[in-house]
């Protein structure tokens, strides 16, 4: 089974946690293809069938991407808008993504000093 990882980070450099999971993917080309948005579609503009069919070519997909004001990055939104579209995600007769496993890896990264004490909620 390989896996088709879509990593969407706007700054993969700075990153710790997103960084080392690549880094550990990339150990491994026979499990796992690494698809780096930022480097294929700096322009922004995203070739939805090239995408489908690279898709079509995985058995599962991982969508890696940093928590970005309360959602995804926006490369991985255009990305979604384009390529996981009618016919082929979703609807009727669809099958880009039927009997694949999806999956994702969110991070919400932060200074460990920034981090605040735990608290419980009370209402």
């Amino acid at each position: 089974m390989k896996t088709l990882i879509i990593l969407a980070h706007p700054g993969i450099q700075n990153s710790v946690i997103n960084k080392r999971l690549l880094q550990e993917a990339l150990k491994e080309p026979q499990r796992f293809s690494v698809h780096d948005l930022t480097q294929v579609y700096g322009s922004g503009d995203i070739d939805a069938a090239r995408e489908q069919e690279l898709i079509r070519a995985h058995d599962a997909l991982v969508l890696q991407f940093p928590l970005h004001n309360f959602s995804c990055p926006p490369i991985l939104k255009s990305w979604i808008d384009a390529v996981m579209t009618h016919g082929f995600a979703y609807g009727c007769g669809s099958d880009g993504i039927t009997g694949r496993k999806v999956a994702l890896a969110v991070t919400a990264g932060i200074k460990k000093e920034r981090l605040l004490p735990a608290r419980t909620l009370s209402f």
